[in-house]
């Protein structure tokens, strides 16, 4: 079990929004000068698993592209490294597609990025989504070596997991994932904190949040995400009352984990003590510290490129052309990059007088990117309060105070 940082969890903005956004660290970045803190890479386009759910249709977004090539790597980090604040730290998050499906070429890519990082005196941080499947021992400490952050998706139980995540061969995975996910936690583990292995799940039909929580606590596993399965924009398998169904179910177990949690720890000593999802940990954390929490910086602070080189607000938008906001060869469409912004600021507005708020993990921008930014904000807003009822609730009991919130 690994050392919690205080700072884990930061913005976070769980069971909301596509799965690979859900990086326990991921921060709130500024958006000060344009600058950009924070890039999703989509370097492979591609992915060995079939999942059910796949919110990227198996990486490919619904384009023909297999991956990024070294011309618009190249094109992306001169435009990456312009928008950098200098001195400053940047993160690169690769998901959407299996990366490691590239891995000799992810490695030569990760290379390159650390050397012209540093030329320009900006301090490289590499993050990587993965099913597992692909790294063996001699790969995991190649990925050791270079410091990679790894979240690897995993849904819990075995026969939950290999129910949805097969690969394209109709072969299991559950196996080959929990072993690399163990072997590069021991890694993480004797690093001394050099680098991070977390953990995330997704919670499809006909299975209980509280199933994946006992199974992690029983790994030993401190914190972890859990997302809701979306509806995905390129399977086309699932609507919105199967999502709305599986929120509830969400919901009901994370009420009866929470309030049992809260009458077994205290104030502040939850703060090391916690283990469960990080989501509850985030928004309690926040109620401690009296210190909201923040909306993502999707469209300022935070960017997407896809393999093509096109330009996003944000990972969620990845693959549909009509939310694009330039490329890496012609640049930032500015005009499209501030419509964004002003629907992102008008969907925001809803939480100014809102009294949940402050423990409110908000909703995802990009949750319906085909409804538009407001329209896919506001969808997911009853599940926040929700959660952040749940938070409020039990907290009340952590801390021993009476007058329980309402949704």
């Amino acid at each position: 079990m690994t050392d919690r940082n205080p700072d884990d969890n930061a913005g976070q903005r769980s069971d909301l929004g596509p799965s690979d956004c859900k990086r326990p660290d991921r921060k709130a970045v500024s958006c000060e000068d344009d600058r950009v803190s924070c890039w999703h890479v989509i370097f492979s386009a591609d992915c060995n698993l079939r999942c059910s759910y796949c919110y990227t249709g198996h990486g490919r977004f619904g384009q023909l592209v297999d991956g990024m090539d070294l011309s618009t790597l190249e094109s992306w980090l001169d435009l990456a490294l312009e928008l950098a604040l200098e001195g400053g730290e940047l993160q690169f998050e690769f998901g959407g597609g299996e990366t490691f499906l590239r891995f000799d070429d992810f490695l030569n890519a990760t290379d390159r990025i650390v050397a012209r990082a540093r030329s320009k005196r900006v301090r490289p941080r590499i993050h990587v989504t993965t099913n597992g499947t692909q790294l063996d021992d001699l790969r995991l400490g190649a990925l050791a070596a270079r410091s990679i952050d790894l979240t690897f998706s995993i849904d819990g139980p075995a026969h939950h997991h290999n129910r949805n995540r097969l690969d394209r061969h109709g072969r299991t995975t559950h196996g080959r994932a929990l072993t690399a996910f163990l072997g590069y936690r021991r890694l993480a583990e004797e690093s001394g904190g050099r680098f991070s292995c977390d953990l995330q799940s997704v919670l499809t039909d006909g299975v209980r949040l509280t199933e994946i929580i006992e199974y992690w606590l029983a790994h030993d596993v401190q914190l972890f995400t859990c997302v809701v399965e979306l509806p995905s924009t390129f399977l086309h398998h699932d609507g919105t009352a199967s999502w709305r169904r599986r929120q509830q179910v969400y919901l009901e177990d994370l009420e009866r984990f929470a309030l049992a949690t809260a009458r077994r720890l205290q104030v502040p000593t939850f703060l090391s003590d916690y283990c469960g999802p990080g989501n509850l940990y985030q928004m309690w954390r926040s109620l401690f510290l009296d210190q909201e929490t923040a909306p993502c910086a999707a469209g300022s602070g935070f960017m997407a490129v896809g393999a093509d080189g096109t330009l996003y607000p944000c990972e969620a938008f990845v693959g549909k052309q009509n939310w694009s906001v330039g490329s890496v060869f012609d640049g930032i469409d500015e005009t499209a990059l501030e419509s964004f912004r002003q629907q992102y600021a008008r969907a925001l507005a809803a939480c100014i007088a809102c009294p949940h708020a402050p423990a409110c993990p908000k909703s995802c921008f990009g949750a319906a990117p085909d409804a538009g930014v407001e329209a896919g904000f506001l969808q997911g807003c009853d599940f926040a309060i929700s959660l952040s009822t749940i938070a409020q609730n039990s907290f009340a009991m952590l801390e021993g105070s009476e007058g329980p919130a309402h949704g």
